[in-house]
């Protein structure tokens, strides 16, 4: 009988710590360092206009072959249009594409080496990507699926977007913002973002940076400009666009504190001092910016400019604690 006991009690607490170690995975906050179920690049630009693109890296990061669902979603003229397309990406497979151009499949893709550096669609091609229109804004969504099209909670993919321009070497990288899934739940839509089986968009993102027209520290005569890329988690994918009001709490070198607001319905970049005119008047030349909501998540992006020479950064923002429940990705 005390045998039978000991035996319950190992078999217990082995399902206990099986089961708080699937639900560590889930109590991580969205991260840009790992594989994850849900990819969310905030900004993709293709602007004739300002003369810029996008290279999308995506990559597979699990050791069996993974399917996609994407979604570019326009948000500069807040139509908020969504094209779909799909993603299929063998073992480790990492790809590429340009924004403006796409990628065909085609088998006779030039390939890399040392003395051929002009090898744009080099490797497996993922299948048919559409090139985005020249004047195209917005953001891109990629949710990992099973071979039926269900969604899979496997944390494979993960992305990197480069931000360059067409006619100058400046250029801006940031990592996708990954959604992690629970691998004990089988997904189904829509996709609730409620730390239970998937990640919970931050409680806050936090960011320190220059106020906008400060002087840059090394170059005389050259200014900085910091602007905000704002989305809302919950993502209606085959409906209308959703809006989410912001708070910004700023805090100056000498702990004076100012405060804004902005409502963002679809999605937004624009620069702080366009957002409130505190960002350029703040008491000194750094601040720490903390933003947050109170009627869903958001996911944020950074881009710091030096306005006078083409120079700029983009910047993965700082993130706390939990949304509560609420936020949630449907799609089509």
């Amino acid at each position: 009988m005390t045998a039978r006991w000991l035996v319950a009690v190992v078999c217990a607490l082995a399902t206990f710590a099986v089961s708080n170690a699937a639900r560590a995975q889930i109590t991580e906050q969205v991260t840009s360092e790992r594989g994850a179920t849900i990819i969310v690049f905030p900004k993709i630009e293709v602007s004739a206009s300002r003369g810029r693109d996008t290279i999308i890296q995506i990559q597979n990061e699990g050791n069996s072959r993974t399917n996609a669902r994407c979604f570019y979603r326009r948000g500069d003229d807040q139509s908020c249009t969504v094209t779909e397309f799909m993603l299929e990406l063998n073992k480790q497979q990492p790809t590429h594409w340009l924004a403006s151009e796409g990628r065909a499949v085609d088998p006779d893709d030039p390939q890399c080496s040392r003395v051929n550096h002009a090898c744009t669609g080099a490797g497996l091609d993922p299948g048919p990507l559409p090139p985005l229109p020249p004047e195209f804004v917005g953001y891109l969504i990629c949710v990992e699926i099973t071979e039926s099209g269900e969604p899979n909670a496997g944390n494979h993919l993960a992305g990197v977007a480069t931000l360059r321009s067409r006619t100058t070497s400046e250029i801006a990288k940031y990592a996708a913002t990954g959604i992690l899934a629970d691998p004990n739940f089988q997904l189904v839509n829509p996709l609730p973002l409620d730390d239970v089986q998937l990640s919970s968009c931050p409680a806050s993102w936090n960011l320190n940076h220059a106020t906008d027209g400060s002087a840059d520290d090394l170059v005389t005569g050259v200014f900085k400009e910091t602007s905000l890329t704002i989305l809302p988690c919950t993502q209606l994918l085959n409906g209308p666009p959703t809006s989410v009001d912001v708070d910004f709490a700023i805090t100056d070198e000498f702990e004076q504190s100012f405060s804004a607001t902005t409502t963002v319905s679809c999605w937004l970049d624009a620069s702080l001092s366009s957002i409130s005119p505190v960002f350029a008047s703040a008491g000194s030349p750094y601040v720490r910016t903390q933003i947050t909501t109170l009627n869903g998540g958001i996911f944020v992006l950074a881009e710091e400019r030096r306005v006078e020479v083409p120079v700029s950064s983009a910047i993965n923002l700082h993130r706390d604690g939990s949304q509560p429940p609420g936020d949630q990705i449907v799609l089509p």
